[in-house]
């Protein structure tokens, strides 16, 4: 059996004295189970750790590690930690159970996020007055914004129906002065709706009148 040994917490700044590291551990060393450190966590979370563990006859390791996952979920972003001056990190934490089928998995697992999921109905329940005047508000504003968007398009459509008005008014004064110029230019003359030759043109005669 392989030599149990341990990583030395003080091997970096001995490595900053001597610049050595120590001899790396052998990754196949053989390591004896540890159980998991429930005096280590605060008062009301060792006895609710041992409280769960007995009730649900699991390992203390099972509701112990699902605690310290719930606890960095309730505070992720607002706690930090500092080991030491200078090296800060977040309360994130990324955990794993495994154990058999049957072993009481799942049960641990929602007596022990109940406070989180409880937590999160309330936060819902607080903020559901103000999402719905927020929501409100946005129909309202999209309704005007449809509205504004209406009118500007209604006056859009009656600026171009003047302006074709318009277009066509001065196209038959032009084509009427036209008219005019052309029977003149042709030995006609125009007076009301009839046209007739004017005296003196159109037939080579110089004289008389035509009636």
């Amino acid at each position: 059996m392989a030599e149990r040994r341990t990583v030395d917490p003080d091997a970096e700044e001995r490595w900053h004295e001597t610049g050595e590291w120590d001899d790396p551990v052998p990754l196949d060393a053989a390591r004896a189970p540890v159980r998991f450190p429930v005096d280590a966590l605060p008062d009301a979370m060792a006895v609710f750790v041992g409280c769960v563990a007995s009730a649900t006859q699991v390992p203390a390791d099972l509701p112990g590690v699902l605690v310290l996952e719930a606890l960095a979920a309730a505070a992720g972003g607002r706690v930090v930690v500092e080991p030491r001056a200078g090296w800060v990190e977040p309360t994130n934490l990324y955990a794993a159970v495994a154990l058999p089928p049957g072993n009481r998995k799942s049960a641990v697992f929602q007596i022990v996020t109940a406070p989180l999921r409880v937590a999160e109905k309330k936060a819902i329940e607080s903020v559901e007055a103000i999402i719905g005047e927020l929501i409100v508000e946005k129909t309202v504003a999209e309704q005007k914004a449809t509205d504004a968007k209406r009118a500007a398009s209604r006056a859009e459509d009656a600026a171009d129906a003047t302006l074709d008005s318009d277009s066509a008014g001065k196209f038959k004064k032009s084509a009427k002065q036209t008219d005019v110029g052309r029977g003149h230019a042709d030995g006609y003359s125009t007076v009301g709706d009839a046209r007739r030759p004017e005296p003196g043109r159109g037939c080579g005669r110089t004289s008389g009148a035509w009636f």
